[in-house]
This record gives C-alpha cells, structure tokens and sequence, in this order.
C-alpha cells in the first residue's frame, strides 16, 4: 500500500516537498502487535520523494490533492505579490500553473473576479473543488464551488449577513454533501452552511443560537 500524504514546507524557498510513505504488506518475521515492541517503528520512515519551487514572493498556505494525483494550492495575500491566488501542480511536473476561475458560465452580476480573495480550500465527496472567497470592500464573502481541471465556476453562493460578523475571517473549510463548514477564526465560531437552503447557522464557542436550534 502507498499513501500520498502533501507537506507545504513554509520558508523562505516557498517549496512544496512531496513526502512517500512505503508500507509493506507480509514479510518473513514474526508478527507482533505494535505494543509488544513500542521502541520499534512499525512502519518505514517516510522520505522525501520531490522538492518543487513554489512561484511568487508570498507564503503558500494550503495544497489539497485531488483524485487524479495533482494538487491544487492556495497562497495568501500578500499586497506585493500579483501571483495567482491559485496554481495546479500536475503528476511528474516540476513547476505549477495558474489555476484561474472562469465566470462565463454563471451571471454574477458586475461581480465575476472583483475582490477575489481566497482564503480556504477544499473538495467535496464527487471531486468538485469548493473555496471561500473572503472578498473586500463592499462584497460579501462568498462560497465557489469549481471544476478543479478548468477553473471553471459552476456555483456561488454569497453569504446571508448572519452568517458573517464584522471580523469574521474564514480560514478553513470542509464541504460534505450538501453541508459546508466554515471556520470563522476572526468571529470565533463554526459556521455551518446549508447549500441546499442557502442559509447560514453558527455554533460559537460551543453555543447554539436560536437560528441554528432552528436548522437541525
């Protein structure tokens, strides 16, 4: 068995490092159960298979492998860095491209790309690839649900007003069937988001609003 696991090695190279962890099935030893010898590692150390160069001068904050083995990564903001937010990286390359959202097959109004300010990533249980856009100015954040090869937009849902806080910050997302569960680091709560519904509830510090008392 060969598991994937995706390390971002935050310094000052900006580099992805692609780390392999061998497990092998049967061999002639004894069998013993990991507590009778705990000063041994039951399995190989993982090596460092792949050390990629990251583009841009910002920090890479999140990589979220997709079903195909490539790898979709976010960067933070950074006000003198005009990278793309997002970049793919696909099997075997060794630099990434530019992952950019196309708003022709969906009417958003005047809005499309302006304010577009991911902050979270993440996939659903059919391979479709969901951020939070935290946005500026006089939008409101919004969920957008992608095609991870094309970039291409195929939902977006803005979020009501009581889902949001005047200091919410989104930093990390989780998307399950028709649920999205965002984590508001700036309001300090879990925000659960009914895509079906389209309406928000927050449990914050472990309270249950009316409103949420009201969604389940």
């Amino acid at each position: 068995m060969v598991a994937f696991p995706l390390t971002l090695h935050r310094s000052a190279g900006r580099s992805l490092i692609v780390a392999v962890a061998l497990a092998v099935l049967g061999h002639a030893a004894p069998a013993q159960a990991a507590h009778e010898r705990p000063w041994l590692a039951d399995k190989p150390a993982a090596h460092i298979a792949q050390t990629i160069a990251l583009p841009g001068k910002a920090v890479w904050r999140q990589a979220v492998p997709l079903a195909d083995r490539s790898v979709i990564l976010l960067r933070e903001q950074s006000a003198g860095d005009d990278t793309p937010f997002l970049a793919r990286l696909v099997p075997g390359a060794s630099e990434t491209v530019p992952l950019l959202p196309d708003w022709s097959g969906i009417d958003t109004g005047e809005r499309g790309a302006t304010s577009f300010a991911p902050t979270a990533l993440s996939t659903d249980d059919r391979g479709g690839l969901w951020l939070i856009d935290q946005a500026s100015g006089a939008f409101p954040p919004r969920l957008i649900h992608l095609e991870p090869l094309s970039g291409k937009v195929l939902a977006e849902y803005p979020l009501p007003s009581e889902g949001v806080t005047k200091t919410s910050r989104f930093t990390s997302l989780v998307v399950h069937g028709q649920t999205a569960y965002l984590a508001d680091e700036g309001g300090v709560s879990l925000t659960v988001f009914d895509l079906a519904s389209i309406r928000p509830c927050a449990f914050s510090q472990g309270i249950r609003p009316r409103a949420a008392m009201r969604l389940l």
